[in-house]
């Protein structure tokens, strides 16, 4: 029963968010890549941060583009480059195609916009990043930093 697991997911959050609070922390929820999650999408997830209260959310741009969700302009830009050798890194999104990881601004789904509109919007915290699944993670962890230092830059000026 889909809604009996939502209610109980959200129960189990508001307790965790409630003892996190007690010690300053601040739960956080990501969108997950999984068609049977329900958070896998933005209606999912302002359902479930709207049902528990003090729930954060980490926005995983990759996880939003395997439901089709928000995807920029240059969406047939998938670099088959990115596969590995076995083709164990790459996924394919709710339409069949396959998504292979990137570094951050590397791919099609404009995280660049977004960080930029964040920090217009007066956004002082942390960025993270993740590589799961990449080809070279040391190249992409450097080539990610760049980027996001920049786009920093560009808008802190």
């Amino acid at each position: 029963d889909r809604e009996a697991g939502f209610s109980k997911f959200a129960e189990q959050l508001s307790v965790m968010c409630e003892l996190a609070a007690e010690y300053g922390i601040t739960v956080t929820l990501e969108d997950f890549d999984d068609s049977a999650s329900p958070c896998c999408d933005t209606q999912g997830l302002e359902r479930l941060m709207r049902s528990v209260p003090g729930l954060g959310f980490t926005f995983d741009t990759g996880n939003f583009a395997f439901v089709l969700e928000d995807l920029a302009e240059a969406y047939e830009r998938r670099e088959a480059s990115r596969r590995s050798a076995d083709g164990s890194n790459s996924k394919p999104d709710l339409s069949g195609a396959e998504m292979y990881p990137c570094e951050t601004g590397g791919g099609y789904v404009g995280v660049e916009k977004l960080v930029k509109r964040m920090l217009a919007d007066g956004y002082t915290g942390d960025f993270s990043v993740e590589h799961f699944g990449a080809v070279d993670q040391a190249e992409y962890m450097r080539r990610s930093a760049e980027n996001v230092k920049r786009w920093i830059s560009e808008v802190t000026k």
